[in-house]
């Protein structure tokens, strides 16, 4: 198993890209975080990975995930001073989407 930091959108949509709704009628299920890269090591190796997570709580929106290959086991929403400042030399703040690849 590998341990790896990532940043994550600030938002999440739900139902296959529909926006949250509280109104306690239908079942809203979070659409899973695509294409995230996550830095395995601190030089900036890594992988782009997809896991469901749900929303990000406010302030904590980074992750740190603890995957075998493109299997994630399980993550944890940390905040940016959670992460080891060596790690935060190779991340970005700011979530930056990747293009899909052709």
């Amino acid at each position: 198993m590998k341990i790896g930091y990532a940043t994550l959108p600030p938002t999440v949509t739900y139902n296959n890209g529909k926006e949250y709704h509280d109104d306690g009628k239908s079942r809203q299920f979070p659409d899973p975080y695509e294409n995230i890269w996550v830095a395995d090591d601190p030089f900036g190796d890594g992988m782009r990975l997809t896991f469901k997570a749900g929303q990000s709580p406010k302030g904590k929106n980074y992750a740190l995930v603890q995957h075998k290959g493109a299997y994630v086991r399980r993550i944890s929403f940390v905040s940016w001073d959670s992460i080891p400042g060596i790690y935060r030399d190779t991340l970005n703040k700011e979530y930056i989407e990747i293009p899909k690849e052709v």
